[in-house]
């Protein structure tokens, strides 16, 4: 390093020319050291070659457009090895910035030079490096260019250069412009320049790689081995990211076509990457060959490990043992996990002890010591698992995939070992965390694809607790833990609310922040910035974020206005001071619930509880050891509503609640009873969590289908208590909130309908059912209703916000893979003809409608939520329908029939307002309206719990 110093201030004080002669000079030793590094590893001749790269690309004249940007690409190249030594993301920063400098060169070189350079490997290299940077930020907008920059790499080792005159020339490089790289490095593209040499349209614009109208057209059956590599690289994750079997496909088929010899010095690499795309694919669809070709790729990877570059050695054996791991789940081959597990520790001791692959490697080597652990019950290999599992979530800066791996593998195994202090601290870290994946500036999907990725932490987290026996952590660490996205959008509405009264001011820069769910832009400036997330968004911790976001994220010139009007008003006002001062959940719920209990059902691998709060006590019931297993298994059962498998479905449904009644529901009455004073019918909201997050618990029983008397059937939910669910704990304790006294004089209702939609079946009772609502309501002490039939799902919202009452009765949608996209379907019309219009999660959770008071959902799956590795946001149209003012909100977990649908909606609003007036105001008049009416549908349909049972109320 004395020596490049030396050169640098001998070569600074001289001519261009001398200059140019000593970056050139700084070029060649960063090659020797590169050269030296490949063959060490070294960390210090790395750092020798990034000094010495450096100095040449500031050295070379930025006319010599060729060596410039061959200088550039180098730097970029030794600083990405260089992150991957440590994960210090200014390594990555830097490179990616190199390498973009570097293509910008490119575009400006004259067309002689051009014909001399490899513009392929500059895409391909600048698309591993973004990539890079995805991994670390889960930012799918970098996914999106990484491949991007991939497919041009491989679509111009496919196509001939452009011929000369056709490219732009100028006496030096065009400013940066990150973002038009994909659009600039297409009019290199001979097929893109039309007849008077002008480049045409884009042929893809940056950040669009899944978006189909924009997708280039490539062929992957052939090609440079390299390019075709990297793609398939990129595609996997981008398959990670969809879970769409034919982006694995491609994926698979990408690197297949990679592998083309023997003396290839990469081919272990490639062949490790594709052991793992084929397992995966044997993963999800069994087929047997998959699994086969998986096992041995992955150890003809690992026999070449000794010809590879010390920086791939980590990769290599990663991949391959996650594939061994995968052949051990088909054939129970202990020899797998062995394989694995030493395949992991050569990797580990020939590698540096911050390399980024480090966490990936240790994780795989915890998985195979704990599978062994399983099946030979030796408590050191169980050890071993968990100090791998910590190793690798104590490594702060690795990717947030393999940290959230490291910590849901890891809980369960720490509360088996009973290492519990351990676990504790464990579990605050990762609350932490959380709160950072789901950090408002980073767009929705980013943040539902981070959060995901931590199913089923909260439960595990409660678990945790409940073991150690601390109620009041394990409650309070459950709700910050669920819901995290959903959370952030309550605790804005309602603190938003609340300031509104207190600091005006203040509230009006709350709702200029906008909606937390809703935000779809990334600043990709915070990637290079310090991140300070402030307190966590939660219950307890809002206030607290309220003066952290005012001291250090808004610039804004009324800071020090609003900041003393919030001092002053804390002064004179007690309502503000209650407003900024932490609370505890348990206790505000102990004081919202009355003479009712909030019910908790946590099911995890490890243990699952019942967990009770009440006016008086919180306390835990330990349910079976086997609980999580059988819900999960029950769960998996589709009750189709086609009338073809309507018979098997409820049979199957029936047993489900039969067992969840003697397993979960009557063990959690009868010691509700030992605590209370007798009453017929107890007041429960439930919550389910983990594995029991979709478990029908107010339709819990023993349905004989040969008893049509109602009066009869008393072994269930419906007759023994007075059902509701709810979000969260937090969600709760806002509902029961005092509001504006409206009486239904001057309240207005809403019905709309979608007897017919584009490209569905028609609903034939949406006609009656309105009807009978009309009927039922059509007192002079209740306002006329606004209907809208067909309508838009603009219309929709222009007419919601003054309603106090809604009643939708339409289709349904509950999307698999992005619940916020879930919603109702309407119709719309695009250049004559008639489109599906669906008012989407979203949608709502934009609007605010504090004067909403009763949401009634009659669509199938509103109250759903598909998304397996969602389950614990909670996110569905019926609860962003409470989060956006309405109190109470009925919706359906899955579809029920006309028949049914008419009967429960009529009887709900003759129950509702049996009374007149302003009788539904009553204390739980709503959740018993609502069980009356789906009682009352027994007399017909007793034997079709299909039909019946998805009726569900949230609210207090």
């Amino acid at each position: 390093m004395v020596l490049i110093k030396f050169l640098e201030i001998w070569a600074k004080m001289g001519s261009e020319d001398r200059k140019a002669k000593y970056g050139h000079i700084f070029g060649y030793l960063a090659n020797q050291y590169t050269n030296r590094a490949f063959r060490t590893g070294s960390t210090g001749d790395l750092d020798k070659a990034v000094a010495s790269g450096r100095l040449c690309a500031q050295l070379i004249s930025r006319k010599n457009v060729k060596d410039k940007a061959g200088a550039l690409l180098n730097l970029s190249n030794n600083l990405r090895r260089r992150y991957e030594q440590d994960g210090n993301s200014k390594y990555l920063a830097e490179a990616i910035d190199s390498g973009q400098e570097a293509l910008e060169y490119l575009y400006w070189t004259p067309d002689e030079t051009f014909a001399g350079m490899d513009i392929a490997s500059f895409f391909n290299d600048l698309a591993n490096k973004i990539s890079l940077r995805y991994e670390s930020t889960l930012n799918m907008a970098d996914l999106d260019r990484s491949i991007h920059l991939a497919q041009l790499a491989l679509l111009y080792s496919h196509i001939p250069l452009p011929k000369a005159g056709a490219l732009a020339t100028a006496e030096s490089p065009k400013p940066r412009q990150q973002d038009q790289i994909g659009v600039e490095s297409n009019r290199r593209s001979h097929e893109h320049i039309n007849s008077e040499g002008e480049p045409t349209r884009a042929l893809f614009t940056s950040g669009s790689a899944s978006h189909k109208d924009n997708a280039i057209k490539i062929d992957i059956s052939s090609g440079d081995p390299l390019f075709l590599y990297t793609l398939g690289v990129k595609l996997f994750l981008l398959y990670l990211r969809k879970r769409e079997s034919a982006i694995l496909d491609q994926a698979i088929k990408a690197v297949e076509n990679s592998i083309t010899g023997e003396g290839n010095s990469f081919l272990a690499k490639r062949k490790s990457a594709l052991s793992n795309y084929l397992c995966e694919r044997y993963r999800i669809s069994k087929h047997g060959p998959d699994i086969v070709r998986a096992s041995k790729l992955a150890s003809d990877a690992i026999l070449l490990v000794g010809s590879s570059s010390p920086f791939d050695i980590l990769f290599i054996v990663t991949s391959a043992a996650n594939a061994l791991l995968g052949a051990y789940a088909e054939k129970k081959d202990q020899d797998h996990l062995l394989k694995a597990s030493i395949a992991c520790r050569i990797g580990l001791d020939a590698s540096p002890l911050h390399h980024i692959q480090r966490p990936r490697c240790l994780n795989i080597l915890g998985m195979a010591q704990e599978k062994l652990y399983r099946a030979n019950k030796d408590p050191q290999c169980l050890d071993s698992a968990c100090d791998s599992f910590i190793e690798a979530w104590n490594k702060k800066s690795a990717p947030l995939l393999q940290r959230a791996c490291s910590v849901t593998n890891l809980l369960p195994l720490l509360a088996e070992r009973r290492r519990f202090e351990q676990g504790a601290k464990v579990a605050k870290e990762t609350v932490d965390l959380l709160h950072i994946a789901a950090d408002k500036y980073r767009s929705r999907l980013d943040r539902q694809y981070s959060l995901s990725l931590f199913t089923p932490i909260a439960a595990q987290i409660c678990a945790l607790y409940v073991e150690i026996g601390n109620l009041e952590l394990a409650l309070q660490h459950l709700e910050i833990a669920r819901t995290v996205i959903f959370g952030q959008l309550m605790d804005h509405r309602n603190a938003t609310k609340s300031l509104k009264q207190i600091v005006p001011s203040y509230a009006l820069m709350l709702d200029r922040q906008g909606n937390e769910v809703n935000i779809d832009t990334f600043n990709e400036m915070r990637l290079h910035e310090p991140y300070n997330p402030g307190p966590p968004f939660s219950e307890g911790n809002y206030r607290e974020q309220v003066m952290a976001q005012l001291n250090h994220g808004w610039r804004n010139e009324k800071r020090e206005e609003i900041l003393k009007e919030l001092r002053d008003s804390h002064k004179e006002r007690p309502v503000l001071r209650e407003f900024l001062r932490p609370q505890n959940i348990v206790q505000k719920i102990q004081a919202s619930v009355g003479d009712g209990t909030v019910v908790i059902v946590n099911a995890t691998t490890h243990r699952s509880d019942a967990i009770l709060i009440s006016s008086a006590l919180t306390e835990a019931i330990p349910l079976s050891q086997e609980f999580e297993a059988e819900a999960t298994s029950r769960l998996a059962k589709k009750w189709d509503g086609s009338n073809s498998k309507r018979r098997v479905g409820n049979d199957d449904l029936r047993k489900l609640l039969a067992w969840l009644w003697r397993s979960c529901v009557q063990p959690i009455l009868e010691q509700i009873r030992k605590s209370k004073a007798s009453r017929k019918r107890q007041r429960i909201w439930w919550i389910g969590t983990g594995a029991a997050s979709a478990l029908p618990f107010h339709a819990a029983g023993v349905y004989d289908p040969g008893v049509t008397e109602v009066a009869h059937h008393t072994e269930n939910a419906y007759h023994q208590t007075l059902s509701s669910y709810i979000s969260s704990l937090t969600a709760l304790v806002h509902s029961k909130e005092p509001v504006e006294d409206r009486d239904l004089g001057s309240s207005k209702i809403m019905i709309a309908t979608m007897p017919t939609t584009p490209g569905l079946v028609r609903l034939t009772g949406v006609t009656e059912e309105a009807d009978a609502i009309k009927e039922v309501i059509s007192h002079p002490f209740l306002p006329l209703p606004l209907e809208l039939q067909h309508p838009t799902s603009k219309r929709i919202l222009e007419n919601l916000r003054p309603c106090s009452f809604v009643h939708f009765a339409c289709h349904g949608d509950a999307s698999p893979h992005d619940p916020s996209e879930s919603g109702m379907i309407f119709q719309r019309e695009v250049s004559g003809d008639l489109k599906q219009d669906i008012l989407t999660v979203r949608d709502i959770s934009k609007i605010d409608l504090w004067s909403g008071s009763v949401a009634y959902l009659s669509a199938c799956s509103t109250a759903e939520n598909k998304a397996p590795f969602l389950s614990e946001e909670a996110m569905n149209l019926v609860t962003v329908f409470q989060a956006a003012g309405f109190r109470h909100v009925v919706g359906c977990l899955w579809e029920s029939t006309d028949k049914v649908n008419i009967l429960v909606a009529k009887e709900f609003y003759t129950s509702l307002f049996r009374n007149g007036g302003n009788g539904w105001k009553e204390t739980d008049v709503l959740a018993n309206a609502l069980r009356e009416a789906v009682m009352e549908s027994w007399k017909t349909s007793i034997k079709q719990p299909l039909s019946w049972a998805p009726f569900v109320h949230y609210g207090p």
